[in-house]
């Protein structure tokens, strides 16, 4: 059976679609979208309940799962009655995506909001 490590590396290969689409890249795993379960039962939290793309999602999570050694099946399934937030994300992914909104900030030529992460107060952060 796969490791636990083994597990989260091939989880770590599949991105979530919002984020490839407004350039953040973030992985389902450093988003804090995946809660740990057992014999490879991926309980996934979406961003959004009405999420456009956790089909694709979850199809990219059996393909990354199942091409690890002795997995026999992967079943995927959206939690439901559980938001997401962003403090689920891990700090690097927080930081890249704190960087991403103000390259668009300043490309727009809006001013950072008073007290956020992008203009350096981390606060609680």
């Amino acid at each position: 059976m796969a490791t636990e490590a083994q597990i989260y590396d091939a989880l770590s290969t599949v991105y979530d679609t919002c984020s490839l689409f407004n350039g953040t890249n973030l992985n389902i795993v450093e988003m804090g979208l995946v809660q740990e379960g057992s014999t490879i039962r991926v309980r996934l939290l979406l961003t959004d309940p009405m999420c456009l793309y956790q089909f694709e999602m979850r199809a990219q999570i059996i393909e990354a799962l199942t091409a690890l050694p002795a997995v026999d099946a992967v079943h995927v399934e959206p939690i439901a009655g559980e938001l997401w937030w962003p403090e689920r994300m891990t700090h690097d992914a927080r930081a890249r995506l704190e960087r991403v909104r103000l390259a668009r900030r300043k490309r727009l030529g809006i001013p950072a909001p008073l007290g956020s992460a992008i203009q350096g107060n981390r606060g609680d952060r």
